[in-house]
């Protein structure tokens, strides 16, 4: 679990001493930080782990022989194929009955105001509510057009 860093309160009085002794009396170290990565290292560590999500990889897939690993090769490039073909397929219908789902999604953004006009609200003033205001600009528009 991740806990956030926090300096540890520097020891005060009687407990700084009694730490301090401690030291002196060789019951407690100072604390031992971890050796720095060298690059070399760090490019063997990246290593190893690429290798051990490989070998991760073979197992889920039963995967022992180079021969088990061109089949899968193989059955990865039809099932790859197959799906792009489909999807040119999908993008050609969509192209062509484009005007449909333009449609389509103009009836889900006016749901909203549907379910309003069902419910008897047409969104007409006569039919909001007494304590509703309309905004400054809605006011300055109907003092201009009276004009």
């Amino acid at each position: 679990m991740f806990r956030p860093y926090r300096r540890r309160p520097k020891y005060t009085g009687f407990l700084a001493l009694y730490v301090h002794y401690l030291y002196l009396l060789g019951k407690i170290e100072q604390r031992q930080y971890p050796p720095r990565m060298t690059p070399h290292l760090r490019q063997e560590v990246m290593k190893f782990e690429k290798y051990r999500t490989q070998f991760a990889f073979l197992r889920e897939n039963n995967i022992s022989t180079a021969d088990e690993m061109t089949a899968y090769q193989s059955r990865t490039k039809e099932t790859l194929a197959n799906l792009m073909k489909q999807r040119t397929i999908l993008n050609v219908r969509k192209k062509k009955r484009q005007p449909l789902y333009d449609a389509l999604a103009d009836v889900e953004a006016l749901a909203p105001a549907k379910v309003c006009y069902e419910n008897g609200l047409s969104g007409m003033r006569r039919n909001l509510p007494a304590t509703w205001r309309p905004c400054a600009y809605w006011s300055s528009a109907a003092s201009l057009q009276s004009i």
